[in-house]
């Protein structure tokens, strides 16, 4: 995955889903985690796009917290760092083929995003 091709805020979320993976003990960053840390962003789209939709982003938050609490935990010295699930890399991909269709140079949040409200399946 070329990540010199995700903007500078993209790059940010990938790092603060991999941060928040280490902090819950779970070995793989699932596209759960990155929905999470948009969710709790004090400035982006996220939010404000769900309420605009007439969505909640709190009730939203709620239901990723009770997600991640469910995903399996890594303990001892053997944790270190999360790494992309299948799941992320296949979403990353399809930001990725998004931005292209849109005919940006750069993967951003938003196109994040829309990755994600295209997944067919969750965890």
């Amino acid at each position: 995955m070329r990540f010199d091709k995700f903007t500078i805020k993209s790059q940010e979320l990938i790092a603060e889903a991999q941060s928040l993976a280490a902090k819950l003990n779970h070995q793989q960053i699932e596209p759960e985690h990155l929905l999470s840390v948009m969710l709790n962003a004090k400035q982006g789209i996220t939010t404000s796009l769900l309420r605009k939709l007439g969505v909640s982003p709190g009730g939203i938050d709620r239901e990723i917290v009770a997600l991640l609490d469910r995903f399996p935990k890594v303990t001892g010295s053997s944790g270190g760092d999360a790494y992309l699930s299948a799941r992320s890399k296949n979403l990353l991909n399809t930001a990725f083929s998004e931005a292209s269709k849109m005919k940006d140079q750069y993967v951003s949040v938003e196109h994040i995003l829309l990755a994600i409200a295209e997944e067919k399946q969750g965890h």
